[in-house]
């Protein structure tokens, strides 16, 4: 919430929104672009998957994962994951949970 008040920039890649909706199974067509619309109003903007973020994520596939990959091309500082997955801070990225922790 601390991150809301203080207006900062958000943003996601469109393989995170095609993940959700993998996660979130079957469900009308209505409620898909009502949480895009959300989405979207939330966030600054989505970035598309590309060639470049893909060989980024190959040379670095020990330390960076395809989201990371993305946030590094698109010139992020700092990257927020859900709590399930291991927290690796890169050298031009830090890397956090949404409780702010790190690794």
């Amino acid at each position: 919430m601390e991150s809301l008040d203080n207006h900062d920039r958000f943003y996601t890649s469109s393989l995170s929104v095609f993940l959700l909706f993998q996660l979130l199974g079957d469900i009308e067509v209505e409620k898909k672009k009502q949480i895009l619309r959300y989405l979207e109003d939330l966030t600054d903007s989505i970035f598309d998957l590309d060639t470049e973020g893909l060989r980024t994520q190959i040379f670095m596939s020990e330390t960076c994962d395809i989201e990371m990959a993305i946030a590094i091309k698109e010139g992020m500082d700092t990257v927020l994951v859900d709590l399930e997955r291991e927290i690796t801070s890169l050298p031009l990225l830090l890397v956090r949970n949404f409780f702010w922790e790190t690794k």
